[in-house]
């Protein structure tokens, strides 16, 4: 045997020793003792020990970005767009253990895409106002799902991680989804695509038009006492402005029964919202 057969022969045996050392210590790492007490991510939490990375992520992107760039809690963002990709790069420092996780075991890709679903909503915000301030719709914003390509590089190695993701469908849903066709649950599913994507005006406003879609396909109407009936009919002969007692606010407050607590918590949180979109 020659002596570059016998090298590569050696560094084949090598590499499948190294293979079955991961492997069990994977298995080691799965089948470990519960301790007492913990949280998650408290390993990385905990880790004193840190390095800088790079944290890589790509968006299809159909219209034209300015290049942006900011500081969030300690993480340099920068994002440049090249022909139809915008390219998002995250400099900050992460646990050196997670970082043995991602290159040895494979584990611990959720925190790196936790950490991109932070920026997301800085990130958009930016992308929104590049929407209006250069006039172009089709300045869009993403969602942490539409991410692709996401990487960590240290020093000059760079982990591709498994994202994105096919997320299945939601048995409860999915089974009333073709009983199901009034107007406002396609407007509450809107508002939370809308959130998703860190449109939150956007999603206000679908709240709200979601449950007046509601209130219509239920006929709620706001309740009048007698005094309200004289002034709305006085009003209305002499052309005066009429009250608006049929507002959204009012058939909410007056149908739903405050008795229960659910309800209770509905009727304060969506007025809370009515004001806010009244706002926007």
């Amino acid at each position: 045997m020659s002596p570059e057969s016998a090298d590569d022969a050696l560094t084949k045996v090598r590499a499948r020793l190294f293979l079955i050392f991961l492997k069990r210590l994977h298995v080691l790492h799965r089948n470990r003792p519960a301790p007492e007490s913990f949280y998650i991510g408290q390993d990385y939490v905990e880790d004193h020990a840190r390095v800088d990375c790079t944290i890589a992520v790509n968006f299809l992107c159909p219209g034209q970005v300015k290049q942006f760039e900011f500081w969030q809690r300690g993480t340099k963002v920068n994002g440049t767009q090249f022909e139809n990709v915008l390219l998002v790069r995250a400099y900050r420092k992460i646990s050196i253990q997670l970082w043995d996780d991602l290159r040895l075991k494979g584990v611990g890709q959720q925190f790196v895409i936790g950490y991109v679903k932070t920026l997301l909503p800085s990130i958009n915000r930016r992308l929104i106002e590049n929407r209006y301030s250069l006039g172009h719709p089709l300045s869009r914003t993403f969602a942490i799902f539409e991410a692709m390509d996401v990487s960590v590089t240290v020093n000059d190695r760079r982990i591709w991680l498994s994202w994105p993701i096919s997320i299945p469908l939601f048995p409860p849903s999915a089974q009333l989804s073709n009983d199901v066709t009034v107007l406002y649950i396609r407007d509450y599913i809107d508002a939370i695509h809308a959130f998703f994507r860190s449109e939150y005006d956007d999603c206000i406003r679908r709240v709200i038009t979601a449950t007046e879609s509601f209130l219509e396909t239920k006929k709620w109407k706001a309740k009048r006492s007698y005094r309200e009936y004289l002034i709305d009919i006085i009003n209305k002969a002499f052309g005066f402005r009429r009250n608006n007692s049929h507002s959204l606010r009012r058939r909410l407050s007056d149908n739903l029964c405050k008795k229960l607590i659910s309800n209770l918590v509905i009727n304060e949180n969506l007025q809370y919202v009515y004001k806010i979109r009244n706002k926007i």
